[in-house]
């Protein structure tokens, strides 16, 4: 398994099966179908098949007992659960992996239950309760010295926590010393997940290399464990990187979306299009495919992954400008505001700027002026206050045009300085002279780039 020779893991899960039934040994032959079903799903994508191992396991571990073998077969369903966005069942079977743990004392499968309680309650943006939950795993796991679980619950519920609380400093730092714990000790599930929140965080803060570099850890470390959609998410975020370094880049941004897109035909690489759609769809749009567009971030709120609701109000916005494109605006401007609405509701603050520049170009488009001001200038403040440097760059763009339009060009002009300082202030995470040029030519209205 852990060589990831497939046909190979499965015959020996199925000897191993064989043995344990002639020997009349439960125990063994719960292992069997166990380990089977994990190969079965997350490496072959064949969740029907790991489905009826499962249920034969969990049948004969708890008729006879096997505590340890129930355990297996909750760790390797839940998987599975979680894959497909069943949380409720996800905690309900990770809490019982934490009594078991309890009852047997076994430090490390309570921590791995607690991490995986912490993450299904972030995926469904119960994030006070994730909060309790990842406060809990961290402390056990740093008084048992547990690495594996600490590395994801610093990556993954912790950093979330922080991130939609608009504190992306904690969020980054987190997400950073998680992803680097994992590398040292080899974890490649964690280094992944971590380097890739990271890259997500880093984009949004126009800090371009430092998400270049997560996302390379992330690809490395997700093609090791095997999942493929590592590999979709991965190119889906270099893609929106390369997209924001300009036109000149759309070729390399399109390029690597369809190395994205690829692995997402899979049933394992399906699962990253809750957290793909975004840039895929940014990228589409960019290309003038708004039927394109809106299919991928459909696809990124109907089907059930690990962070559809956490990315829903998001692709929400990527479907609302799709009908902008389209030229429903009724429905584009109904679709913003559902996305306003949820994200919300659920408090995720580091969305609203996304939301609020969405809206603004919405109602730009319906020649309400004096509202797309409004909701660029709030874009603009609640980017600003989180070093979301790119959204409010743009916010400040769409604002100057809004200003002009209005017969305000003095007001204009000035908007549209502050939104070439940020342009300047961004360029220097750009080490790539072409790309750094590419962008500045791009973004820069007013200020020459001899000047930068």
């Amino acid at each position: 398994t852990l060589a990831l020779d497939v046909p190979g893991a499965m015959a020996v899960y199925a000897d191993m099966e064989r043995y344990a039934t002639d020997h009349d040994d439960a125990p063994m032959r719960v292992s069997a179908l166990n380990k089977a079903a994990y190969v079965s799903s997350m490496l072959m994508g064949d969740f029907p098949r790991a489905m009826g191992h499962l249920l034969e396991s969990e049948t004969l571990a708890r008729s006879c007992g096997d505590k340890p073998g129930l355990t297996e077969h909750i760790i390797t369903r839940c998987t599975l659960m979680m894959a497909a966005g069943d949380f409720d069942n996800t905690v309900k079977y990770m809490n019982e992996v934490v009594d078991i743990g309890r009852d047997l004392k076994l430090g490390e499968q309570m921590a791995f239950g607690l991490t995986h309680v912490a993450n299904a309650l972030t995926y469904m943006t119960r994030f006070e309760e994730a909060w309790d939950k990842a406060q809990e795993a961290r402390v056990l796991t740093e008084s048992i010295g547990d690495k594996l679980h600490l590395s994801e619950v610093l990556g993954n519920p912790i950093a979330f926590y922080h991130l939609r609380n608009g504190d992306l400093d904690q969020a980054m730092s987190k997400a950073r010393a998680g992803y680097e714990m994992a590398a040292a000790i080899g974890a490649l599930y964690p280094e992944a997940i971590g380097a890739l929140m990271f890259a997500w965080m880093a984009r949004a803060r126009g800090e371009y290399d430092a998400a270049l570099t997560s996302i390379d850890v992330a690809l490395a470390a997700g093609r090791r464990s095997g999942l493929a959609f590592f590999d979709a998410m991965a190119y889906a975020f270099k893609s929106g990187v390369m997209l924001d370094m300009g036109q000149a880049y759309l070729p390399d941004a399109s390029a690597l979306s369809a190395a994205a897109l690829k692995p997402m035909e899979t049933p394992m690489g399906g699962m990253a299009a809750g957290m793909a759609a975004w840039p895929l769809g940014e990228i589409a749009l960019a290309s003038g495919r708004p039927d394109t567009a809106r299919a991928l971030f459909e696809r990124g709120i109907a089907t059930p992954t690990p962070h559809m609701n956490l990315q829903r109000p998001l692709n929400l916005a990527g479907v609302a400008e799709a009908r902008l494109q389209m030229g429903d605006i009724p429905g584009a401007l109904e679709t913003i505001r559902e996305a306003g609405a949820l994200a919300e509701k659920s408090g995720m603050r580091h969305l609203r700027p996304f939301i609020d520049h969405g809206l603004g170009g919405i109602l730009a488009a319906s020649h309400d002026d004096a509202g797309a001001l409004d909701a660029f200038g709030r874009a603009d403040a609640e980017a600003t206050a989180m070093g979301l440097r790119p959204v409010a760059m743009r916010a400040r763009t769409c604002a100057a045009d809004a200003l002009l339009r209005m017969g305000r060009k003095s007001d204009s002009d000035v908007m549209r300085a502050a939104a070439d300082a940020m342009a300047l202030e961004i360029a220097p995470f750009i080490a790539d002279p072409a790309q750094r040029a590419s962008f500045l030519d791009t973004n820069l209205h007013m200020t020459r780039q001899t000047d930068a």
